[in-house]
């Protein structure tokens, strides 16, 4: 018999046991249907309809309809939180609800400086290492739980900044430790980035090294550079580093690395780099060392453009100034030296130190100089030539009026932006001894790192400070971390 016909049996069979059951069960479920359908109450028809006009409406809204929406329910319960208040002004909601959208996306400038009061000798902690050598550089992981040091013996020590334990040491390559994946060389920059997920190093040996900074192993390495790399710092928000080389054949190489892909993204030549900062967006700030300049780049996909900010002005422009008018002329607001250090303050001020020992603020874009400057900011070991304790490192709280400074001068000093930040005016100084070759807030501004050694940083330019008293009588200086606790004042009464 053929195989159709066989189908077509079976086929026959099962449709007509489908139509019994059909015949059986259908009229039996549609009276139970109705017998349901009877028993729902008109509250719950009145539910349901109300339901599905809202998932239409929702449906039919638009983005920008959503968003109206959610942004009228804002302004419903802050205005119902200030009329509880017994207050109805218009101005203080808009007020309200621009200072809590600037705090939100990082740029509410805060005045915290007058807040704080002169550290104690309880506030000030050391950690150090019998077999710590000259710290060069020193970061903050971003919830202030440790920190990071690079010293010259190439290695890289985690810090607890809460009791200044040792946690964790990356040796160097030496003989003793040939199996070490540290550094070949001096480490000169540490960046830690704003979610604590990378931590990187440069130094010498012309490598960017790559630690997950919970373990300190080692992720990647990033190759590029032909001189030493100096100066290392991520973009905030993002995995974007930018990093800085030494000067070599008339010119410095700034490189743009992308720490999600670990590849480089851009090169930029400059004729000198000193230092290198960045927040959010891109537009990093360079130190350009000997031009006495400072450059701030932005960055787009097709062209880089960079403006230049100019740390000298003209002599013949100052002749013509009587002696009077000259403090507070444009001419004395300047770097007479080259800048070896640079902090941003916000998106349009920056605060940076030269090797004639003075401190400058910066206006960007407005102003191509200085907008204020303070001639020898550190007085100096020899009271008689306080030029030789130039500025080897500088620190901001972000966004606040609050800022530090080091030399070799025995101390770290805080100051205050004044108004418009035309001024700038020393609150406190804390005793350091040593060469203050790296300083570093906390990102809530509860205490301050410096990275303290007998030996500047880059060089042996001065004599270092080995077996020989300081000033402030505190004994030989030995190389190792200070953190300083910033306690704001009581309220009286």
């Amino acid at each position: 018999m053929p195989f159709f016909l066989v189908d077509k049996k079976k086929n026959n069979r099962k449709r007509k046991a489908d139509g019994k059951s059909r015949k059986n069960g259908m009229p039996k479920t549609k009276k139970s249907k109705k017998v349901e359908d009877e028993e729902i109450t008109s509250e719950s028809e009145h539910e349901s309809d109300h339901v599905e006009r809202k998932q239409v409406e929702s449906d039919d809204e638009t983005p920008e309809e959503i968003r109206k929406r959610a942004a009228e329910k804002l302004l419903a319960q802050k205005a119902a939180a200030l009329k509880e208040k017994d207050n109805e002004d218009n101005d203080q909601l808009s007020a309200q609800l621009r200072q809590e959208h600037r705090e939100r996306i990082g740029r509410q400038f805060k005045h915290i400086a007058d807040l704080y009061e002169p550290p104690k000798e309880e506030d000030i902690r050391w950690c150090r290492w019998c077999k710590l050598d000259v710290v060069t550089c020193i970061t903050v992981m971003p919830d202030g739980s440790a920190i990071f040091t690079g010293s010259k013996d190439g290695s890289i020590v985690k810090w607890s900044s809460v009791t200044g334990e040792k946690l964790h040491v990356v040796h160097g390559i030496r003989k003793k430790h040939s199996q070490s994946t540290g550094h070949d060389g001096a480490v000169l920059a540490l960046a830690v980035s704003y979610n604590g997920k990378f931590l990187a190093s440069g130094g010498k040996d012309t490598n960017i090294y790559v630690w997950n900074p919970k373990d300190c192993q080692l992720i990647h390495t990033l190759n590029g550079h032909r001189s030493a790399i100096i100066s290392l710092v991520f973009r905030d928000d993002s995995h974007d580093l930018f990093s800085c080389s030494q000067r070599i054949s008339n010119s410095a190489l700034m490189k743009i690395w992308n720490l999600d892909e670990m590849a480089i993204m851009d090169t930029i030549s400059a004729p000198d780099l000193a230092a290198v900062d960045c927040l959010k967006g891109n537009k990093p700030i360079t130190a350009c060392g000997r031009d006495s300049n400072i450059i701030v780049w932005k960055l787009d996909k097709n062209d880089n453009v960079s403006a230049t900010y100019s740390g000298r002005r003209d002599q013949q422009n100052s002749n013509n100034i009587s002696s009077k008018k000259v403090q507070n002329s444009p001419t004395s607001l300047i770097h007479c030296a080259a800048i070896d250090c640079i902090r941003y303050i916000d998106d349009q001020h920056a605060i940076s130190g030269a090797c004639d020992n003075s401190l400058a603020v910066w206006k960007l874009p407005k102003s191509r100089y200085p907008v204020a400057t303070v001639r020898n900011a550190h007085d100096g070991r020899d009271s008689s030539k306080p030029s030789e304790s130039w500025i080897t490192s500088v620190a901001s709280v972000r966004r606040s009026d609050l800022v530090a400074s080091g030399s070799h001068d025995g101390f770290v000093k805080f100051w205050k932006c004044g108004d418009d930040f035309r001024s700038i005016n020393l609150l406190f100084s804390v005793p350091v001894d040593g060469f203050i070759n790296g300083l570093e807030f906390s990102s809530k501004g509860n205490f301050i790192v410096a990275a303290v050694g007998k030996q500047q940083r880059l060089g042996r330019w001065i004599p270092s400070f080995k077996n020989s008293s300081t000033n402030n009588g505190q004994g030989t200086v030995r190389n190792g971390v200070c953190i300083i606790r910033l306690r704001q004042k009581t309220p009286e009464g």
